[in-house]
């Protein structure tokens, strides 16, 4: 009986027998659990910004741009686009507000669906359980996240062909041999497809390049080559010379070819939309590295380094060619992200026990170079995550009774709240103007804190578990642990000529390599012994991250108000309207929503006319109407005086940057001088203005109070 019961503890229950006897399952099962996975995270976070914002809101402008096509407002550029066919049947079946709402479902049954196919390829790839962890860790990553909840961005219609083209090209290598005949029939078909939604599919392209690249080298090299480890590491170093090669010679050409293209085919500026300040045209930046794959990067040199010793291709492809096209432009990001997952789920169902000592080194390192970027509860969470999944894949037996592993995840629990609560008080000081506490806080609350915290639960786990039986074991933990006690005094010794702040800041390049030591002495005498993994662990991490963070930080991108604005103005104005100024951004949803046709868009920007913002407002009239402008909105978050001094007649002001130029950089540099601009009377005196009539105003409510106002241009 005794036996019994030991074989049910240790068999994890229902999750383990799940994930045992996942490779005899179909690939439909896997594919549908991952498909639900990621839709209930996307509900749950889009119900969540709904009742926070309003349900009118979105947090992108494209689904604006979708939901006009939808209902034969726009058109898109190609009616090869497969996104057209699902937005235009959408737009025969629903109308109003429920046509909204099945452009929203639609964006993110897309996105599960997206997380399905590569869950699949994966599959077919390195086995059933590492297409599982991928599909739900691309699911539940960052940007697929942010970018199907909310809102729908153009690229996940892409994703799907994007992944066939992998699809196929690991049936071409890899099949048996009707598959090897049949599936790379796919490549050129989903290349035709993908282009038609954008250029991302080239990422795709790139990394099949690769993989016919190195099956074309080993078969020169015969089979003995193609096993051995040294030839692949080195294609792989090669294949990292040339995306650096073609990021520095090719890839500034090919952009602005790109450029010329969208302008040519598609009407789109994208350099005036780079002018106009949109970032993810922009080429990403170190820090937003940690923003995208966060607790991922921690894994990242153990991913290469299993993609290097299981010669796969297909990873070392789509990192160096989605690096490359992040290199280029922050929407690069957005493919990457599947070289992130595939590489992160080979890792987790792969961990290497000499990995345990290197990685406690490799995140005190990242921490503290990108901890402290942006806000610091990221330096908290994302080590959090990754403690947790590492803690979940290395569980010991329950027969060991593993009081340190359990005491690892306790505290890391705990400084998950604790980096919770500073994150509020800090937000809410900060919210309060409050500077003497957030310098309170700010003496102590420190990305060098949020170094050792980690590193500290890292060694609890390392130290604070059973011993193996022996005297010579405990023996050569006595000694290590000396020969660590000498390093560490010289360690300090070497650096006591340094100032102590000097030392406080360099502490990510010092304590690390300690920890790292210290788990090695730890971990030395048990380092081989096997331990069970709890994959359920992991994927509670990944649903909770992707429920979560995008549920804090999603923010709207249009207000409630704005919504019922622009659907009132599309009762009351004639059915044929004359032209409506909004700042560009905005372009889109007047039009979509009202029917009133938009002056700008993010396919039409124009530098020259929101200067008549801070004109006299009789000049800005006869301005908008010799451009057939019959209507203008106006907002108090546009331009607000917060503040302004009544002897020198300076002021201060908060600002959006949708209406593009600052009135100091016109010379409205006192409150007297900015009293005649068009947007100051508009917002502060709209009963005394002569040139414009107000024709309908909204309110929003709390947390933003703002209002929006449409004013008719008047003749002259």
């Amino acid at each position: 009986m005794k036996s019994k019961d030991k074989q049910a503890r240790s068999s994890g229950g229902a999750p383990a027998r799940f994930w045992n006897g996942l490779e005899g399952r179909p690939l439909w099962q896997l594919a549908l659990f991952v498909f639900l996975f990621g839709l209930s995270t996307r509900l749950l976070v889009t119900l969540v910004f709904f009742a926070r914002w309003g349900w009118h809101t979105v947090s992108g402008i494209e689904l604006w741009f979708y939901y006009g096509v939808a209902k034969g407002t726009f058109d898109l550029y190609s009616h090869w686009d497969p996104s057209w066919w699902i937005l235009r049947a959408l737009g025969v079946m629903f109308s109003g507000p429920a046509l909204l709402y099945s452009v929203h479902l639609a964006s993110s049954l897309h996105s599960s669906l997206n997380s399905a196919l590569f869950g699949i390829f994966a599959a077919r790839l390195h086995g059933k359980k590492t297409g599982l962890l991928a599909g739900i860790l691309y699911s539940s990553m960052v940007l697929p996240m942010f970018n199907s909840t909310a809102t729908v961005t153009h690229d996940i219609f892409a994703w799907p062909y994007f992944v066939l083209v992998l699809y196929g090209a690991l049936m071409a290598v890899r099949g048996r041999s009707w598959e090897r005949v049949l599936f790379p029939a796919l490549i050129p078909v989903a290349l035709f497809l993908g282009i038609n939604v954008g250029p991302s599919i080239l990422v795709a392209l790139g990394a099949v390049a690769v993989v016919f690249l190195w099956e074309g080298v080993s078969a020169l090299g015969g089979a003995v080559f193609k096993k051995k480890l040294l030839p692949f590491a080195v294609f792989t170093a090669v294949v990292a010379a040339g995306a650096v090669l073609l990021h520095y010679r090719v890839m500034p050409d090919f952009m602005e070819w790109i450029f010329d293209q969208a302008l040519k085919t598609r009407g789109v500026d994208v350099r005036a939309q780079i002018r106009a300040g949109s970032g993810d045209l922009l080429a990403t930046s170190f820090g937003d590295y940690w923003l995208r794959f966060n607790f991922l990067i921690f894994f990242l040199p153990f991913g290469i380094w299993l993609a290097v010793r299981k010669r796969d291709p297909f990873t070392i492809g789509l990192l160096a060619f989605g690096f490359l096209a992040a290199l280029a432009a922050d929407r690069g990001t957005r493919p990457l992200t599947f070289g992130f997952a595939l590489m992160g789920a080979v890792v987790f169902t792969n961990w290497d026990n000499r990995f345990d000592f290197v990685f406690p080194a490799w995140m005190g390192l990242i921490i503290g170079v990108l901890g402290g970027r942006y806000s610091l509860e990221y330096a908290v969470f994302f080590p959090v995550a990754a403690l947790l999944v590492f803690l979940f894949l290395r569980w010991p037996s329950f027969e060991k009774r593993p009081t340190g592993h359990w005491a690892a995840v306790l505290i890391s629990l705990f400084w998950l709240a604790f980096g919770g609560a500073m994150g509020w008080i800090t937000f809410q000081a900060r919210g309060r103007g409050d500077r003497a506490l957030l310098e309170s806080v700010g003496s102590w609350w420190t990305v060098q804190l949020c170094v050792l915290v980690p590193l500290a639960v890292w060694l609890v786990h390392a130290f604070w578990r059973p011993l193996p039986s022996g005297r010579e074991a405990k023996r050569m933990r006595g000694r290590l642990a000396n020969l660590l006690f000498i390093a560490a005094v010289a360690a300090a010794g070497g650096l006591f000529s340094f100032p102590a702040g000097e030392i406080w800041k360099r502490i990510h390049l010092v304590v690390p390599p300690l920890a790292a030591a210290a788990a090695a002495i730890a971990l030395w005498p048990v380092r081989f012994r096997p331990r069970r993994s709890f994959y359920w662990g992991p994927a509670a991490v990944f649903w909770v991250f992707a429920a979560v963070i995008p549920s804090m930080n999603h923010t709207p991108k249009s207000a409630e108000a704005e919504y019922h604005l622009y659907r009132r103005l599309g009762e009351i104005v004639p059915e044929d309207p004359e032209k409506i100024f909004v700042p560009w951004s905005n372009g889109f949803f007047v039009t979509a929503v009202s029917g009133v046709p938009s002056e700008l868009s993010p396919e039409k920007i124009d530098f020259e006319l929101p200067l008549v913002y801070w004109i006299p407002e009789e000049r800005s009239a006869r301005i908008l109407r010799n451009r057939g402008i019959r209507y203008l909105t106006v907002s108090s978050k546009y331009f607000r005086v917060i503040s302004f001094n009544p002897e020198t007649g300076e002021y201060r002001y908060v600002f959006s940057p949708e209406i593009i130029h600052r009135p100091e950089h016109l010379g409205l540099d006192t409150i007297d001088k900015l009293r005649s601009a068009t947007l100051f009377r508009l917002i502060y005196e709209p009963q005394n203005v002569k040139n414009y009539r107000l024709v309908h105003e909204e309110q929003s409510e709390p947390p933003r109070p703002e209002f929006y106002r449409v004013f008719e241009v008047l003749d002259q």
